[in-house]
């Protein structure tokens, strides 16, 4: 029957098999399309991913501060952020921000002192550590927005004592080193001292 159906109507079933082969065509592209748009949406959104990363710093050879900073390609909308170490009174650093743009970065003492949060000195911030027995643990946490709107979670920890040992040992070396260059400038200066003298002893005439 079938055969007769299309012996009888070769043109409307032509037609009705181009159009199927239309709609499988379609659906196929749409498909591809649709990956290949997504496929590009993601390498967009990885490009421009905020990605925020908390540190901390030396600015003087004794001092100490708490970075964050914004190390992705793409802007962080909305921002918030808490800094805190474990085991320890003090209250953790919060703060908010519209937008923290490529490479931006924001500075905060290290939250330790429970009265006075400006302790920057090396040996105050260890002091304060070991006088509440903390395990020196810095976490900084991040939630904020990419320009496309993907939320993002980031957390990451600093060990304040490992950090502390690590500066206090390069502080120093760094004073030693100061310290030899200051008595070879000494020891040329009394070198340059002896053959002026000599020179002039030699010149003088008797």
């Amino acid at each position: 029957m079938v055969v007769e159906t299309i012996q009888d109507n070769p043109i409307a079933v032509s037609q009705t098999l181009l159009s199927f082969a239309l709609v499988v065509a379609t659906v196929i592209y749409t498909y591809y399309t649709k990956a290949q748009t997504d496929e590009m949406q993601a390498t967009r959104e990885m490009e421009n991913q905020p990605i925020l990363r908390g540190n901390v710093l030396t600015f003087a050879p004794t001092l100490m501060i708490a970075e964050i900073r914004n190390t992705g390609n793409g802007a962080a909308h909305d921002v918030t952020m808490t800094i805190s170490v474990e085991d320890i009174d003090a209250e953790p650093i919060e703060f908010t921000t519209p937008i923290l743009s490529p490479g931006e970065d924001f500075r905060f003492p290290i939250p330790v002192n429970e009265t006075d949060s400006m302790v920057l000195k090396m040996g105050g911030v260890k002091s304060k550590l070991e006088e509440q027995d903390s395990n020196g643990i810095l976490t900084f946490s991040f939630e904020c927005e990419s320009p496309f709107g993907k939320e993002y979670s980031y957390t990451n920890d600093v060990d304040l004592y490992a950090w502390l040992e690590n500066k206090g040992t390069l502080v120093n070396y760094e004073e030693e080193v100061k310290m030899r260059k200051a008595l070879e400038d000494i020891e040329s200066n009394l070198e340059d001292i002896e053959r002026t003298m000599k020179s002039n002893n030699s010149s003088t005439s008797w």
